[in-house]
């Protein structure tokens, strides 16, 4: 993810950044950092499953802490990757805003599936913050609170 938002807009690879993204927010085969964050940081899992390989409760919260930490470091990395998809396919707030405009015409459809995937994608994000909101705000995890309540996210809007 990092190496792909390293690179400048003109060399990223279209094909390869959208399915990182799609992959990361729109979980297909298996629940992806959902199924993680649901199963090691759901208040229902930490009070009725043991977990067996770790006896010590201090060092059980703080490495569930740790990994709130990294799934909130994750959930920035996929806005910046859906917001650079924005970018690579010239894809403006108000264009998603709209209606899909019907046509035969090739370049058309080209820009209405970009268009509809794009709208895919930033569902799935918003999606998984939701979903992962609780699991990770229960550990104060530094940033957390800015980046539920999307302080930032009217900056990243093209």
């Amino acid at each position: 993810m990092r190496m792909e938002l390293a690179k400048p807009p003109n060399q990223v690879d279209k094909q390869a950044l959208m399915r990182l993204v799609g992959g990361s927010v729109i979980p297909q085969v298996n629940g992806g950092a959902m199924e993680i964050a649901e199963c090691f940081l759901s208040r229902v899992n930490m009070q009725t499953q043991e977990m067996h390989l770790m006896s010590d409760p201090e060092k059980l919260a703080k490495r569930r802490a740790a990994l709130a930490g990294e799934m909130l470091t994750f959930l920035t990395l996929c806005r910046e990757l859906v917001y650079r998809t924005r970018h690579v396919l010239h894809i403006t707030a108000a264009m998603l805003a709209r209606e899909p405009v019907e046509g035969d015409d090739g370049e058309l459809a080209q820009e209405n599936g970009e268009l509809t995937w794009q709208r895919e994608v930033e569902k799935g994000l918003e999606n998984m913050k939701a979903f992962m909101k609780p699991m990770v705000l229960q550990f104060d995890v530094p940033g957390a609170e800015e980046f539920f309540g999307d302080k930032q996210r009217s900056a990243l809007h093209l």
